[in-house]
């Protein structure tokens, strides 16, 4: 990094502010975080109830595990965490069978999966995935369920498709980018995926205080009112109250859609123009509970029989730390189309969940995120991903970096936050 200590705010406490706040205030740089909410982590915390940890959205996941952009990043804010890896990292219920299912790539698949999902033979299946990359790349992306049909996908196999890519990106497949699901599985280095044992809580807290011991301020319930833009460059910060912090540097994890307005007429119109147009992605999250046992594995279960729900994560069976000793515990996801009546989706799903699991399980928190709360800002759907997303740097403000999930950049979930920081924290080293 260049010669010379930056003043740096930071708006807004997600995955991706404290991970950037952390890595500069470890350089030396003097780094002041503002959040609006009395806690911090954004989506990727948890919150104690009654014993459980009810996470805020991501399901103390860890895409990519050890070969991950995310792990990288922790290492280099000198964070470590403890991750279980199941393997299979996921597993597909199918009539009344479980059938493993390995993102690992380089491990051979089970053959009734394979036979049912209609790809048998690595060789042609490896060429036709490296063309629709190649051809994604020069613009000629494709659905992910057209992608799986050519190369020679049963509809039962569209149908999990589907389900993955709901459970990971909250997008249906005939919406997903091919692209996308390719350059995800490539930057994780066909890793696992990964499990916090003590909660996605429990990493935010250690990144902050990696960040508090390198001298960085963590202050919240502080609202950022604007972003203070002066010859064309960010100058700082207004904080709720009139209240004016000066910095070098302005980081933005508050989304786009919150950066631009804190920017006002200074927003690039541009931006503003292609921010109107992007669709957000909106879904559901159950936390169940029972006494009795509700897997007999630890891998990600995707329900194919289910018409609703897509994705259930057996947290207890991952690890012991996150509900009571006399409870089983369990997170599922559930897509939501947003053309559809959000409470009869709602229901349905609840209600073949429960039957799913079986006697004694229990829902005791449901989470909406629809509306003014989405799942993602910026759902990862073709047209808006990768490139097609807003830049890192707005054109004609200097100073000023953006990082977070509705970004530029590839990834599952967290992952492309991973990404995102990756990318900016090169740019900031050369600056």
């Amino acid at each position: 990094m260049a010669s010379g200590k930056r003043r740096v705010v930071v708006v807004g406490t997600g995955l991706g502010g404290l991970l950037t706040g952390a890595f500069l205030a470890r350089r030396g740089h003097p780094v002041t975080f503002l959040e609006a909410q009395s806690i911090i982590g954004g989506r990727f915390t948890h919150i104690d109830y009654q014993g459980f940890a009810i996470p805020t959205g991501a399901f103390h996941a860890f895409p990519g595990g050890v070969r991950g952009h995310l792990f990288r990043c922790l290492c280099k804010v000198g964070v470590h965490v403890s991750l279980v890896e199941p393997a299979p990292s996921v597993m597909v219920a199918v009539d009344g069978q479980r059938l493993p299912l390995h993102l690992d790539m380089t491990r051979s698949q089970s053959p009734v999966l394979r036979r049912l999902v209609g790809v048998n033979r690595r060789g042609p299946v490896t060429r036709s995935a490296a063309r629709m990359l190649i051809a994604g790349l020069m613009g000629r992306d494709l659905p992910a369920a057209e992608g799986m049909r050519r190369i020679g996908g049963t509809e039962a196999g569209v149908r999990l498709l589907d389900r993955l890519t709901k459970f990971a990106l909250s997008v249906p497949a005939e919406e997903a980018s091919a692209v996308e699901l390719l350059r995800s599985i490539l930057s994780q280095r066909f890793g696992r995926e990964g499990f916090l044992i003590h909660g996605s809580g429990s990493m935010i807290g250690r990144i902050r205080a990696a960040a508090e011991s390198s001298g960085a301020e963590v202050r919240t319930a502080a609202p950022v009112r604007r972003i203070i833009v002066e010859g064309g460059r960010a100058r700082g910060v207004e904080v709720e109250g009139g209240e004016s912090l000066d910095a070098d540097w302005v980081i933005a994890n508050a989304g786009v859609r919150r950066t631009l307005g804190m920017l006002g007429e200074h927003a690039p119109s541009r931006v503003v123009e292609q921010v109107a147009t992007l669709r957000p992605a909106c879904g559901f999250t159950h936390a169940v509970r029972s006494r009795n046992r509700l897997h007999e594995h630890l891998s990600i279960e995707i329900p194919l029989d289910l018409r609703h729900i897509d994705g259930i994560m057996p947290v207890s069976n991952l690890s012991r730390f996150l509900c009571p000793p006399e409870w089983h515990f369990a997170l599922a996801y559930q897509w939501m189309d947003p053309a559809e009546d959000p409470e009869k989706q709602l229901e349905a799903g609840r209600r073949e969940l429960l039957e799913h699991l079986g006697s004694g399980a229990e829902i005791m928190n449901t989470a909406c995120y629809h509306s003014h709360n989405p799942t993602a800002n910026i759902a990862q759907m073709i047209g808006q991903h990768g490139k097609s997303r807003p830049p890192a740097i707005l054109p004609g403000i200097e100073g000023l970096f953006l990082v977070g999930h509705d970004v530029q950049g590839y990834g599952t979930a967290a992952e492309l936050i991973g990404e995102s920081c990756l990318r900016l924290w090169e740019r900031l080293e050369r600056a």
